[in-house]
């Protein structure tokens, strides 16, 4: 290294001293103040999914965090297909909500690149995506006396998370909420 300039080798994580010492050839001498080059290991990126299950015509968003490395991050979220990662356009903040999905299998993950050279990638996170429930009703009897009430039960096949429910009454030819009717099954009024 005897020029004015000085490129390092690929160095290791750790903190390393510099300094110049510049000779004249008419005998003067004169040392530079040290530069000390801190190295980091490249950043850790986690990733996560509010909902890793939805159904048909939803979305999620896809969370990253970044602990270490160096620099300001860039990002870049990618989706798996078939065997290929692609990026995804516009898709460069730190968090991404994904279109509208269709029923299928999703794989995401995020590059993230420090401005310092730094750069990692995520794991992979898998988002499923099921078509909405179907939904069944039944009546323990279709047909009473006036007075008399009926327990209606409903059952839920598919679609993702946990259900809510609202019974409704058909009255005029529109359908009307029946306050408090909120679970799985209902009792009839009298």
């Amino acid at each position: 290294a005897t020029n004015d300039s000085y490129v390092t080798n690929q160095l290791d994580a750790g903190t390393y001293t510099y300094r110049v010492v510049v000779m004249q050839a008419a005998g003067c001498e004169s040392v530079s103040d040290e530069e000390t080059i801190v190295v980091n290991d490249d950043p850790t990126v986690y990733d996560s999914a509010e909902d890793n299950e939805i159904c048909a015509g939803g979305t999620t968003i896809l969370h990253s965090e970044v602990i270490g490395g160096a620099g300001n991050n860039a990002y870049q979220w990618q989706l798996l297909v078939g065997s290929v990662w692609q990026d995804i356009a516009g898709a460069t903040g730190a968090d991404y909500t994904t279109e509208m999905l269709d029923a299928g299998s999703y794989t995401y993950r995020v590059i993230v690149i420090q401005d310092a050279g730094c750069e990692s990638v995520s794991d992979e996170e898998m988002i499923i995506v099921n078509d909405d429930p179907t939904i069944y009703d039944s009546a323990e009897d279709n047909e009473i006396c006036a007075g008399g009430t009926t327990i209606l039960h409903s059952e839920v096949i598919g679609g993702a998370g946990s259900s809510s429910y609202q019974w409704q009454l058909l009255v005029g030819g529109l359908w009307q909420d029946i306050p408090g009717a909120n679970a799985a099954d209902y009792i009839t009024d009298v």
